[in-house]
């Protein structure tokens, strides 16, 4: 349900993909140039496991009771079935409705201006909540910004309420460039590691540090910064050097999820490529690495890591499946195929061997293997960074 909300000056106000069975009501769309557009792929991925078991039409929609001022198109729809168009105002709305390979719409175009809110029936209006009646515009000055202000992290979007350090391009420059991130203020440097020099030790919120690394350090180095008794900090701690990685094709004769024994043998045998990686970190809906199946493939990763003494947790992230054993003991089994889950295991000091056992079915393929400092946290919780 999207209710009661104002969209100006957009290129595209609502813009979904494959959506199904959605309502968008009380709206108004000023100055957008497509207020709203609806479509679905013709064609989608061959390798994607999703669309192959899932209904991934554009479908079912109730648009209703929306006001349309000075917009170059109100409606653009493509591939879409069964849409609902009712009770909507237009103001000098150049095409009010473009319509392509779109079946089973219904379509009423009210003909009085939209100047003000829209007058819902009784059964819409329960939906809005009373504080959104008659649209809204957001107060915060986030909205006026462009892309430059969309930040997502691993743990999903950020949402500039609390301070945060962020690479201004890639985090692997030299020297590297932060950006102080989040609410109005000052900052000052309060913690360091690893750091030869910084660009400066305080300032404002929205200031860009440039940090030079002490050598040596590129793999264990952290700043961190306080902000009106909040603190914050960017830090990268890789003790793995590298990992030595062997990738094999499976058959339904050696299928992982079912013929342990004829997976073991088959991970003894030739492998169909061996690689050296700095880190174990893959993400791709089509393999990114020559020679490697787009699907039906598995990859065993060894290395040797050694940690000063301290806790530590050891970290993955995957979809299909994954284990890993630690001076060979089991410490993550997460073998039945999944979408991406977090797994972890405490870490203690040390030098520890490490072998992670993965097998993509197909579709989406992720493999994260890290170690951290500190004890295990909550798979939805990022902790400091």
């Amino acid at each position: 349900l999207i209710a009661g909300n104002e969209f100006t000056g957009n290129r595209i106000g609502i813009a979904i993909e494959h959506g199904q069975y959605d309502t968008v009501t009380a709206n108004r769309f000023v100055g957008d140039s497509t207020a709203i557009r609806l479509w679905a792929d013709s064609i989608e991925p061959s390798d994607w496991g999703y669309p192959r078991h899932r209904d991934t039409r554009s479908v079912d929609w109730t648009i209703t009771h929306n006001s349309f001022v000075g917009n170059r198109v109100g409606f653009r729809a493509a591939r879409t079935a069964g849409v609902t168009f009712t009770g909507n105002r237009f103001g000098h709305v150049d095409s009010a409705l473009v319509l392509r390979d779109t079946s089973g719409y219904r379509v009423t175009l009210a003909a009085e201006p939209p100047d003000g809110a829209a007058v819902l029936p009784p059964a819409l209006a329960r939906l809005v909540p009373p504080r959104l009646a008659g649209g809204m515009s957001t107060a915060s000055p986030l909205a006026s910004r462009d892309r430059g202000a969309i930040i997502v992290t691993e743990w999903g979007p950020y949402d500039w309420r609390a301070p945060r350090l962020w690479p201004a391009d890639s985090s692997r420059t030299t020297p590297l460039a932060l950006r102080v991130l989040g609410p109005a203020g000052t900052w000052r440097v309060v913690g360091r590691r690893g750091i030869a020099h910084l660009s400066e030790d305080r300032g404002r919120m929205g200031d860009t540090i440039s940090v030079t690394l002490a050598p040596g350090s590129e793999r264990d180095w952290s700043l961190t910064l306080d902000r009106r008794g909040t603190r914050f900090s960017w830090e990268r701690f890789e003790p793995i050097a590298e990992w030595q990685v062997r990738a094999f094709a499976w058959a339904d004769s050696t299928d992982p999820r079912t013929l342990s024994d004829a997976f073991a043998a088959l991970l003894r045998s030739a492998p169909i490529l061996t690689r050296t990686e700095p880190r174990l970190d893959y993400m791709w809906y089509r393999p990114v690495i020559r020679d490697l199946p787009p699907e039906h493939y598995a990859l065993e990763a060894t290395t040797t890591v050694a940690l000063l003494p301290g806790t530590y947790t050891l970290r993955t992230i995957s979809d299909d499946g994954v284990r890993v054993l630690v001076d060979g003991v089991q410490v993550i089994d997460d073998w039945k195929a999944h979408e991406s889950a977090v797994d972890t295991a405490p870490l203690a000091g040390g030098t520890h061997t490490v072998r992670v056992e993965y097998y993509q079915v197909d579709g989406w393929t992720e493999l994260r293997v890290e170690i951290v400092r500190g004890a295990s946290r909550s798979t939805g919780s990022p902790g400091p960074h």
